[in-house]
């Protein structure tokens, strides 16, 4: 039933290579902006990125016991349930990772940084004030 509706959206906003030229944009404006805010990376060179986008976070400790798949579910899905990304160890950092869409903007971004920031910063504090 919705079919047609969204094919003739994706149409009106230009077809597929404008979709995925508007993915890209902003998943390379989008990540370079969150690694400028936390001071840290992207894991990707820009050539490699289609529409997700791997970011280091600001962790100061990524082997904290704490730190595990599952508290990066729990914590994003029961804390902030409005907001998720695929969160993974790679290379002894934290990254998450962030799919852009059609539907995304820059705000989500912004509110990415706001809740990964306010996590991190937990766990930093934590880590501070334990040694």
């Amino acid at each position: 039933m919705t079919v047609i509706d969204a094919l003739k959206f994706r149409n009106d906003v230009g077809g597929e290579a404008a979709i995925m030229k508007y993915n890209h944009d902003l998943a390379i404006e989008g990540s370079q902006f969150l690694a400028t805010q936390w001071n840290t990376s992207v894991l990707q060179e820009e050539d490699q990125v289609g529409n997700m986008v791997d970011v280091r976070l600001p962790l100061m400790n990524p082997n904290d016991e704490e730190l595990t798949s599952d508290f990066w579910i729990d914590t994003l899905l029961y804390e902030y349930s409005h907001i998720y990304s695929s969160v993974y160890k790679h290379g002894g950092q934290w990254y998450a990772r962030f799919s852009v869409q059609i539907y995304n903007d820059m705000d989500d971004f912004k509110e990415a940084d706001r809740v990964f920031a306010e996590i991190c910063d937990s766990i930093n504090a934590k880590n501070s004030s334990s040694k």
